[in-house]
């Protein structure tokens, strides 16, 4: 079977996914730009190939072949996984202490880390304590700025 499909042109097998719609000649050549005389020849042809009689049993053919192979590629063949690559986001560095591990922030990017819920439970609480605190920092110095200017 899979020597038959070969020989078939991708405008014949357009034709056939459409006959298996239960499209007629007519609606076919209107999807494909086609006249309805040249989509029966495709289908006549695709008809020989496949050595059927009737252009559904050659649609029905096709159509079981195309859902086995779409099977085989998912079931035989596993898509690579990318591998995890490092954060574009060098440390911050002051005066040589690097600010993130003092304050025992997660990386952002990077390889996935092997933490347990707990801990990484408390880094969560951590990024929100710090979060907030430099809110709060930054609402008390804008406050005291419009407080001076006024």
């Amino acid at each position: 079977m899979d020597n038959e499909i070969a020989r078939l042109t991708e405008v014949q097998k357009k034709c056939l996914r459409l006959v298996a719609e239960a499209k007629t000649s007519k609606e076919i050549a209107i999807e494909t730009d086609l006249t309805p005389m040249t989509v029966d020849q495709y289908l006549h042809r695709a008809m020989a190939i496949l050595g059927t009689t009737s252009r559904r049993e050659a649609a029905r053919r096709f159509v079981e072949w195309e859902a086995s192979q779409q099977l085989r590629r998912f079931e035989f063949k596993s898509t690579p996984v990318a591998e995890p690559q490092e954060s574009a986001n060098p440390p911050v560095t002051v005066r040589g202490k690097n600010w993130l591990a003092a304050l025992r922030l997660p990386p952002t990017g990077g390889k996935p880390n092997d933490l347990d819920s707990v801990t990484r439970l408390f880094a969560i609480f951590r990024i929100a304590l710090v979060s907030t605190v430099v809110t709060i920092a930054i609402v008390i110095i804008a406050k005291g700025g419009f407080i001076l200017l006024s």
